[in-house]
């Protein structure tokens, strides 16, 4: 089958197909990971406004954002990187840590008060 190809050559031919073998499982792998963290986080995903489909987004980037597309791309990165699992965790532990740090100081929800504010107000509008 491969008999006129040099063994040099032969050999890097069925290193670069097991390269696409491990980018096509890896790829797989992740979407498998992403479709369970979606089904699993679906309500968190949607008041987030990160739960676009890849194909609802138009040219515009309006709409939700697509979450499997910044998971795809984390991975990719970390991959490129050759950033490790450990590596990976120490860098989103950290970046959580930045994140919470520049939030402001939580403070007390008064949505409920609000509402019935709303509520009153509304009905009042038929007596005006």
């Amino acid at each position: 089958m491969h008999r006129n190809l040099p063994r040099s050559r032969l050999h890097h031919r069925h290193q670069r197909l097991h390269s696409a073998e491990q980018t096509s499982a890896f790829a797989a792998a992740v979407d498998e990971v992403v479709a369970e963290a979606e089904a699993t986080h679906r309500d968190l995903l949607l008041r987030t406004g990160h739960n676009g489909s890849p194909d609802d987004q138009g040219s515009w980037d309006h709409g939700p954002i697509v979450w499997s597309r910044l998971v795809k791309a984390v991975v990719e990165v970390a991959q490129a990187n050759h950033l490790g699992e450990e590596e990976l965790r120490s860098s989103a532990r950290a970046s959580t840590e930045l994140y919470f740090s520049a939030l402001p100081e939580k403070r007390s929800d008064e949505r409920q008060t609000w509402r019935d504010c709303l509520a009153r107000d509304i009905k009042e509008l038929p007596n005006r």
